[in-house]
């Protein structure tokens, strides 16, 4: 029965042609062993068809160049499919190990065993070398002693500091590694179980001179330091994400000092616990603005005036009114906002997405909505699309039918004020332009534990 020589070539035409001519005959062979019954024949006939259509398998002959492309791909569904697929065949792994950012993205898996890990991460840094990395390490290991820090893991990381474009790491080990200079990274998430006090300082542009992307995650505090802020030169970001912001009003500064590039801002868990200065701060390309308030917050609570002339979209996790903590922001500008209760669409000319919290229990907030719509025909004009965020059937004390009878109301009634307006009710919020999910969509940024906390605590809160 002919065989290919070496199942690692690829087929040739005629090669084709004559494992067709094979599977057939073992097709022939093997319908006769089935019906005289004989298993370790239909067994062995069925192995050896599996093995030739494989060798005769689409894939194998496709481009070096999109397989690279499709092993990519598999490198963004599963950090760890370039070991599996370096496994597949001797053209897999010749592939695999010659497409270099395939390697170049370490998420590491804290369900694994550490030593692999540690081994794995190696491997990683060597087969990439010298494209930049992508570095995600969790702030804790769940499969590790809990009394022995991940020295191994933030050593092999913070060695690479010149490659680094993308890191995810505690504050610990960034503060106090040396030497202290990443000249290429952009995206920095700093995270922390415990309280960790992070001075300004930290974040001297001689210090990341690239750096575009900073969220600032868990417990870490931004404070004053020994080195006046006066003396810090703060690196063009673009975007930043506080997560704390109780301890002193560095944070404002840091925000301050940053404004004039941010297109992006989120602060998280005001405290109702301090009270800070009020400072107005101009945000010249600032388009979009998250504020997300601790719950209760008192109304004469505000920290920032914000003065937005270029804002796109604005989110509040919170009741109340938009401009509670940001009275000088201008939503002529915004076109899409996400609230928990109904804005006042008078106030928000260029609205194009509303996404807002869909009330179960009663028609109250809808109506509300829909008098708006009825009474202010001409507010809005180029409202589209209109989102209620619709936390699972489990919160819902409605049985389907009244559910399906309310979602029914809704929307024909606002459709009847704004024929043009498609209504939703989705589980889960889209992305606004310019939040954090959005503008790391299609880049290998490791971010995935900060923003999955951070996003069911918003829907926990909207809820």
């Amino acid at each position: 029965m002919w065989a290919p020589t070496d199942p690692n070539d690829i087929s040739s035409p005629q090669d084709v042609i004559l494992a067709k001519e094979a599977i057939s005959k073992l097709e022939i062979a093997l319908k006769a062993a089935e019906e005289a019954l004989e298993e370790v024949e239909v067994d062995t006939l069925t192995r050896e068809i599996e093995t030739r259509r494989a060798w005769l398998a689409p894939i194998r002959r496709l481009p070096v160049e999109i397989l690279s492309d499709i092993f990519l791909f598999c490198r963004d569904l599963d950090p760890f499919s370039p070991l599996t697929i370096s496994k597949v065949n001797r053209m897999w792994r010749q592939v695999i190990l010659s497409t270099l950012h395939a390697w170049s993205t370490i998420h590491v898996n804290a369900e694994r065993p550490y030593q692999h890990v540690v081994k794995c991460m190696s491997t990683y840094i060597e087969r990439s070398n010298p494209c930049f990395l992508h570095v995600f390490l969790p702030e804790r290991y769940r499969c590790y002693d809990p009394y022995r820090s991940l020295e191994d893991l933030e050593r092999l990381g913070l060695s690479q500091a010149s490659r680094l474009q993308s890191l995810s790491i505690s504050a610990v080990p960034l503060g106090t590694f040396s030497p202290a200079t990443f000249p290429n990274l952009t995206r920095l998430f700093l995270g922390g179980i415990m309280e960790i006090d992070i001075p300004l300082s930290l974040f001297d542009s001689s210090r990341f001179p690239q750096l575009r992307i900073l969220v600032l995650a868990g417990e870490v505090l931004v404070v004053a330091g020994p080195c006046a802020s006066t003396n810090i030169t703060f690196p063009r970001l673009q975007f930043l994400g506080i997560n704390e912001c109780e301890q002193d009003s560095s944070w404002i500064t840091l925000v301050q000092q940053c404004s004039t590039t941010l297109q992006g801002l989120s602060v998280y868990y005001m405290d109702v616990g301090r009270v800070f200065p009020e400072t107005t701060i101009y945000f010249p390309k600032l388009e979009y603005l998250m504020i997300w308030p601790y719950p209760d917050e008192p109304l004469h609570s505000r920290f920032i005036d914000a003065v937005t002339p270029s804002l796109r979209s604005y989110v509040e996790i919170d009741s109340g009114n938009p401009t509670r903590f940001t009275k000088r922001t201008n939503f002529k500008t915004v076109i899409y906002l996400r609230m928990r209760d109904i804005p006042s669409l008078e106030e928000c000319p260029s609205l194009h997405t509303l996404q807002i919290l869909f009330e179960w229990p009663s028609r109250s907030t809808c109506s509300l909505l829909v008098q708006q719509l009825e009474h202010h025909r001409d507010a809005c004009p180029s409202l589209s699309h209109i989102e209620f965020y619709t936390p699972g059937d489990e919160r819902c004390k409605l049985d389907p039918s009244e559910l399906m009878s309310l979602k029914s109301w809704v929307e024909e009634r606002i459709k009847e004020a704004r024929p043009h307006v498609t209504v939703s009710f989705p589980t889960e919020l889209a992305p606004l332009p310019g939040s954090l999910e959005d503008i790391i969509c299609g880049f290998p940024m490791p971010y995935y534990a900060f923003w999955k906390y951070l996003a069911s605590r918003t829907l926990e809160w909207m809820a």
